[in-house]
């Protein structure tokens, strides 16, 4: 599976937000408390149903 775009609406950080990812994106650099980790929450609770913040 490629993820190709994100669309984030009210998830944390993010009001409104639509993020469109190159073939070969890897890795996501900005400075501290930007939103980086909050990209990655997004995916990986669209593809668990569950946040990696949740206690197991």
């Amino acid at each position: 599976m490629f993820l190709t775009e994100l669309h984030l609406e009210h998830f944390r950080t993010y009001h409104k937000q639509h993020i469109s990812f190159a073939p070969k994106v890897t890795c996501f650099i900005g400075p501290n408390a930007v939103g980086k980790t909050n990209i990655l929450e997004a995916i990986y609770a669209m593809s668990t149903g569950s946040s990696f913040r949740a206690s197991a």
